[in-house]
């Protein structure tokens, strides 16, 4: 029987937010196994909306303005007692969350929110950070890094860096840190952890990357194939825009926004969550072999049709049990 505070987020949220079906979208047949929360989120979904054009500023401000919103409802379904501040860490805004059971004063995680780098903060994107501070005993904290088109490339990956060395400067160990990120958030807390090596400071713990986007190009199998029969939170004619506009003036391909194609040699520990029904499948496959190539110690986990960053949905089982393997494989691999 599906879950009854799942079902009222779900009626409250995500049924009022879908309004329009991409045409060729093609339901999947709803797999044994799932959870009754999952089937009907399946069942019941309308696959994704219609592109924005992110470089059209009235657009952005009313897309901006209900997606902040609509995220940031579901911090209000999770039922978790936790306490969060404002602190601006080396000049760039960020929001931190500590759980009611804080275990370790010294241990950090950073999160880095998804939106297509256009979307999204730490206020909206909650959901992720209070669940990841509540199942992990640890304090988040969430990187309010600027948004593209206004600030493309290197703008957020500047910000992350200046909060990571701050971090470093209050005195916190980076045995301590682990730098966690859900699809752009992802691709940039690869991209991150990428520059931090490149610039000879001392690496994270340990790395968490939710579906991240690290192809730019769009050019993986599940770009093509998911994107028509299964992904029903993204599409690849959703993407292109936001692509552009965060690459700004390098190509789409450059290591430096898809980090898919970087030197990955020295990351630190990783685990990658992905689902089955993803269009960002592909960014994980291909990531995960091209970091084991590199000699990275990295774990691939598929979950079976899941959609895009399902961990964001509150009392979703697949949700709680992806958020607290990842928050034990972090924690495992911090001091």
């Amino acid at each position: 029987m599906t879950n009854a505070n799942f079902k009222r987020f779900f009626d409250e949220v995500i049924v009022p937010a879908q309004t329009s079906t991409k045409e060729s979208f093609k339901k999947v047949p709803v797999p044994d196994g799932v959870s009754d929360e999952a089937k009907l989120f399946i069942m019941g979904d309308k696959g994704p909306t219609p592109p924005v054009d992110v470089f059209d500023k009235a657009q952005r401000t009313v897309v901006r303005t209900f997606i902040n919103s609509m995220w940031h409802s579901a911090e209000q379904h999770l039922d978790i007692e936790h306490t969060a501040r404002h602190e601006p860490i080396a000049g760039v805004s960020c929001k931190v969350f500590t759980p009611k059971q804080l275990e370790n004063k010294k241990q950090k995680l950073l999160y880095l929110h998804g939106g297509a780098y256009w979307l999204g903060s730490a206020e909206a994107n909650s959901s992720i950070a209070i669940s990841m501070a509540d199942k992990s005993g640890l304090e988040v904290i969430s990187v309010d890094y600027r948004l593209a088109p206004e600030h493309p490339y290197p703008a957020a990956l500047e910000d992350t860096i200046a909060v990571y060395k701050a971090i470093l400067a209050s005195g916190t160990a980076p045995r301590n840190i682990a730098i966690i990120g859900d699809s752009a958030g992802g691709g940039l807390a690869l991209a991150s952890v990428i520059n931090i090596i490149s610039q000879g400071l001392p690496k994270p713990a340990a790395t968490g990357l939710i579906a991240p986007w690290a192809d730019l190009t769009f050019s993986g199998d599940s770009h093509k194939i998911n994107n028509m029969y299964a992904d029903s939170r993204l599409s690849v004619e959703g993407l292109q825009g936001p692509a552009k506009a965060y690459a700004g003036n390098l190509a789409l391909s450059d290591p430096n926004v898809s980090p898919l194609f970087a030197d990955l040699r020295g990351l630190p520990p990783t685990l990658i969550q992905v689902g089955s029904r993803e269009i960002l499948l592909s960014d994980a496959t291909r990531l995960t072999k091209r970091a084991q190539e590199a000699g990275v110690e990295v774990t691939l986990n598929v979950f079976e049709a899941m959609w895009h960053v399902w961990q964001f949905y509150p009392h979703l089982p697949e949700g709680t049990q992806a958020l607290q393997e990842m928050t034990t494989f972090l924690k495992n691999h911090m001091a």
